[in-house]
């Protein structure tokens, strides 16, 4: 199960990353009961805006079996790394065709100038 790590300071690397998670999840408690969970990739994604030009650094960390994964979540969300509070969730793969990002693009392009249609619907005519 992907979990997604958000809000990294910029000088971690992908080291600090798997050892800030590997902490959540091998416990020597947990180990006695449960099966041993991995860490099978660790990654640091840079978002840069392009509009104001602002940096994000957030991360990926595969953790395998689910239940590792979903302690990882629950120890380490609002928890300090580096000296800045990160938030841990799930990470949600998006669809192409249901992607947010892509519908607030394609707002922008219409304007809301336009004419009664005949059915006295409105129509949208493209910014240009």
């Amino acid at each position: 199960m992907l979990i997604f790590i958000r809000l990294l300071p910029e000088s971690v690397t992908q080291g600090e990353l798997r050892r800030f998670v590997e902490k959540a999840i091998h416990s020597p408690w947990r180990n006695l009961f449960l099966a041993r969970s991995k860490i099978r990739m660790a990654e640091i994604r840079k978002l840069v805006n392009r509009a104001t030009g602002s940096v994000e650094y957030h991360g990926l960390v595969d953790i395998e079996p689910a239940k590792g994964a979903v302690t990882a979540i629950r120890k380490l969300h609002l928890t300090p790394l580096k000296g800045k509070t990160v938030e841990v969730r799930k990470y949600y793969k998006r669809s192409p065709l249901r992607d947010r990002r892509n519908a607030a693009i394609k707002m922008k392009r219409y304007s809301r100038i336009g004419v009664n249609g005949i059915d006295g619907g409105r129509i949208w005519w493209p910014n240009r």
